[in-house]
Order: structure tokens, then sequence, then C-alpha cells
């Protein structure tokens, strides 16, 4: 068995230079969207309120409370001028709250029209967070949002749950598309139960196996700048990596000090951040903003988990 690895581990110049240009390109990618979203106040007669950075979308409509943990918003209005699809119909939550009440083949067939135009309105909400996502992260990638979403059908052969459909209409965005191994952005919509969030859910062991060797190294301190920064915070709270995960550890892994200063980041199985979104918000005008302020926020921690994993 290899030796065990020291309980301290510095960080050394380097990696610590590593995470500061990290975040300032992070700060560059999301800076054009703002600027054009102060522009555009400015020229539609927004004063000295644009000037100085007005509120956004989510902010001017009262965004209800979207998480124990999560405080109202205040961020740049990134998806300024876009002129599709900003909120979900109310009939999206209605077919999807009869889809809890009725699971079953009979029901969903003669209702098939109501699915379709909830998976269309669904569909129509993951092109505009993709089309502003794509320019904000530019590690992304193209996205097809039908290719991005899940199927609604279950998979029942190993499960003692027979109901044939999931009650929620879900996708995830990643480079390389969602099956890849990267780090994705996740939307879940389901009645009392949406919201966002991102990063690696369980990844497969090789890839762990590299992020906890990367954070026994130093990366524990890049992982603990990028989720500590205000503005992360604001948007997943203070402890959103953590008490998402039941499944953690009980100790260190095997190979790394029960007292290592990042144990609480080796003991991870999973490494994701999410927030909820009430549904008073999937129906507010407020809910594409509140979505893409989210995610440009979270990616700074998505490259820097495909960074440590060496994905390309």
């Amino acid at each position: 068995m290899p030796e065990e690895l020291p309980g301290e581990a510095p960080v050394a110049g380097a990696q610590a230079a590593k995470a500061a240009k990290r975040e300032a390109d992070a700060a560059e990618a999301i800076a054009p969207a703002r600027r054009r979203a102060r522009t555009g106040a400015k020229d539609q007669g927004g004063g000295e309120a644009a000037a100085a950075g007005e509120l956004s979308l989510a902010d001017r409509a009262g965004a209800p409370n979207l998480g124990d943990d999560a405080p109202v918003m205040s961020t740049p209005r990134l998806t300024e001028g876009y002129r599709g699809l900003r909120a979900l119909p109310p009939a999206t939550l209605v077919f999807l709250q009869q889809l809890k009440e009725h699971n079953d083949r009979d029901w969903f067939n003669a209702h098939k029209k109501e699915y379709e135009a909830a998976r269309d309105s669904v569909l129509e909400l993951f092109k505009g967070v993709a089309q502003h996502l794509e320019r904000i992260d530019t590690e992304l990638g193209p996205q097809d949002p039908k290719a991005c979403m899940f199927r609604i059908y279950r998979d029942i052969r190993f499960s003692n749950d027979h109901t044939p459909y999931k009650t929620c209409l879900s996708g995830a965005m990643a480079r390389h598309g969602r099956k890849s191994p990267h780090a994705c952005y996740y939307i879940h919509i389901e009645p009392g139960k949406s919201f966002i969030g991102g990063g690696m859910w369980m990844p497969e062991a090789a890839i762990l196996r590299q992020l906890r060797e990367a954070i026994a190294q130093g990366a524990g301190a890049e992982i603990r700048q990028c989720i500590n920064r205000p503005e992360f915070k604001r948007h997943f709270g203070a402890t959103s990596l953590f008490h998402e995960h039941d499944d953690r550890l009980k100790t260190a892994p095997t190979r790394f000090a029960k007292d290592h200063p990042f144990v609480d980041l080796l003991q991870l199985k999973s490494f994701t951040v999410g927030r909820k979104l009430s549904d008073d918000l999937l129906t507010s005008p407020a809910l594409l903003e509140t979505i893409v302020a989210a995610l440009a926020e979270m990616m700074p921690f998505n490259q820097l988990l495909n960074s440590l994993s060496n994905l390309t």
C-alpha cells in the first residue's frame, strides 16, 4: 500500500496563481454580458439607476425564496434584450402535477398533447439557457437543447417502483454532451421540487481518484476559494457543496490522512451544488435571468473540476 499522504498540504505559488487566473478569466467572461445589460438599460432611459448597476429581473420581480440558505439575488441582467421564452406557462406545471397523480400509460396517452406542450415549453427554456451559457462559458461548446433533455420514460427493469413516467422534465448541459464525464449544468422542473445545479455527480472511479489526488496536493484550496466567493454563496449558499450529499464517506479515503486539512472535500463522492426554484418563479419573467445568472456564477466551479480531472 502506498505511503499515507501527510496531513499538511501547502498550496504552491503556481497553484495559487492558477486559481487567481481562473477567477479573473471567469469574471472577464461574464463581464461583456454585464456591460451590455448596463448599456442597454441606459439606452432605454435607465438613467442613474442603470449606470449604478440596476437590479436584475429577479430583483425587480421580487423573486421568491429559492432555498433555505439562498437569499434574494442582486445580479446584473445577463439576458437583457433576449426575445425568447423567459418563463414557463402554468399549464406545464399543471400537467406535471396531474401526471404525478395519474402515473399510468392510459392517462398519459390520453393527455399526449398536454405532455408535448409541456415538453416543448421546457425545451424552449433550455434553448434560452444554452444560448447564454455558450457565450459565457467558452469551454462548454455548442449545445443541442433536444439532446440535453432527459427522457420522461422511466427505466423500471430493476426497480420496485413500476410507475412508467418521471414526474419531472429535466436536462443537463456539458462539454461533449450530457452523457460525457465533464462537469454539467443541470435544470430540474417538477412542481414543488424544482432546482438548478451542476458539477460532477458520482464521477467514475478514475476521475474521482484524480480529483482526490489533486485536492490532497493543494487544489482543495482552489475549490474552497471558488465556493467561498460572495456571488457564489449568494446563489448556492455557504454549505451547498456539502449538505447535498448523504452518501459521503464517514472518514478519509484510503491512503489519505484522517486529519488532512481538506478531509471534508476528500470524503465527497460527488462534487455538486444546487438551489431550489419555487413554483411562483417558474412562471415569472424572472425565471430565465435567475437560471442564467446562477449558472454563470457556477462556471468557475465547473471549469475547475474539469481541469483538476484532466478532462478536455
